[in-house]
């Protein structure tokens, strides 16, 4: 197992546990739920933006001073009935210029 996997696996273990987002490449991060608003972990890891992909999870600091991050929002669940081609491109493209 690579240790991008690894790293995956460790967040889907911890996911429930943990408010702090888990480094699974260089720059690129995955957090649970209670990571998007842990403004002390996102800010001590360095990250700028933030791919909010749930249609319930707010970008809690998308209008404060204090955290403001770039958002991109996808209002989509975590299913696999989901379709997540239509939301691909602009998603890879908010990654790959963040």
């Amino acid at each position: 197992m690579d240790a991008a996997a690894q790293k995956l696996a460790l967040f889907k273990k911890m996911a429930g546990k943990d408010k702090s987002p888990v480094q699974i490449l260089k720059g690129l991060f995955l957090g649970p739920i209670g990571a998007a608003g842990n403004l002390k972990a996102l800010r001590k890891r360095g990250i700028t933006h933030i791919l909010n992909v749930s249609p319930i999870v707010p970008c809690y600091f998308r209008d404060s001073p204090e955290g403001a991050f770039t958002y991109h929002a996808v209002p989509i669940y975590d299913d696999d009935s989901v379709n997540l081609i239509p939301h691909l491109d602009q998603a890879v493209e908010f990654i790959a210029t963040g």
